[in-house]
C-alpha cells in the first residue's frame, strides 16, 4: 500500500513533494509493462516491522523484535518468528527472538507457504542470509525520525491531536 501513493502521483502526472522521505515506489511501469519480470522499478528488498519498538525512532527499528523479517527476491528471512501465526511452525523452528547469526530463511520459489526453512549449511542459506544483512545495513541507514501520526508528541514541543475518537 505504500506503493500507491507515488505510483497516483506518477499516474497524474505529478512529482513527489520534496524534502519528504517516501517509502514507496512508482509501480506504473510495473503495471503498464507488457512483460512485468522484465520492468524495472519496484522494491529490492521489502522490510516487515511487527512491534511497537519500531514507533521509538531509528534505534527501535533496528531492534530484532521490530524489523523482524525481510524479503529479498526469493527469500524470505525472519529474525524473529511470530507465535500468533495462524499456521503451525515448521519441525525445529520456534516462536520468539531469532539473532542476525542464525535467522530463519524460506526460499518462496520453491516453498510459498513457508514450511521447510533453508539448511543453515547451505550455499542458498548464506547467499540469502548475506544479502538481507545488506539490505537491513543500507535500510537501517535510512531511517529517521518522523512525528508520530497517531497521537501526540509533547516532547517534540509539538502538540497534534487525532481527529478521529473513541465511540
Amino acid at each position: 500500500t505504500y506503493d500507491m501513493f507515488p505510483t497516483v502521483l506518477s499516474l497524474a502526472g505529478m512529482s513527489l513533494p520534496a524534502k519528504v522521505i517516501i517509502d514507496g515506489v512508482d509501480l506504473a511501469p510495473l503495471i503498464f509493462s507488457a512483460v512485468p519480470e522484465a520492468a524495472s522499478g519496484g522494491h529490492d528488498c521489502i522490510f516487515f516491522y511487527k512491534h511497537p519498538e519500531s514507533q521509538t525512532g531509528p534505534a527501535g527499528a533496528a531492534l530484532l523484535t521490530s524489523l523482524s523479517a525481510i524479503r529479498c527476491g526469493d527469500f524470505k528471512v525472519y529474525y524473529l518468528i511470530d507465535g500468533d501465526m495462524s499456521t503451525p511452525l515448521p519441525a525445529g523452528v520456534t516462536s520468539g527472538k531469532q539473532s542476525l547469526e542464525a535467522p530463519v530463511i524460506f526460499d518462496l520459489s520453491k516453498d510459498w507457504s513457508e514450511e521447510h526453512p533453508l539448511a543453515n549449511t547451505s550455499a542458498q542459506y548464506a547467499r540469502a542470509k548475506s544479502e538481507a544483512a545488506e539490505a537491513r545495513a543500507a535500510h537501517l541507514q535510512t531511517i529517521g525520525w518522523n512525528i508520530n501520526q497517531m497521537g501526540e508528541i509533547e516532547s517534540l514541543g509539538l502538540a497534534w491531536r487525532s481527529t478521529r475518537h473513541a465511540a
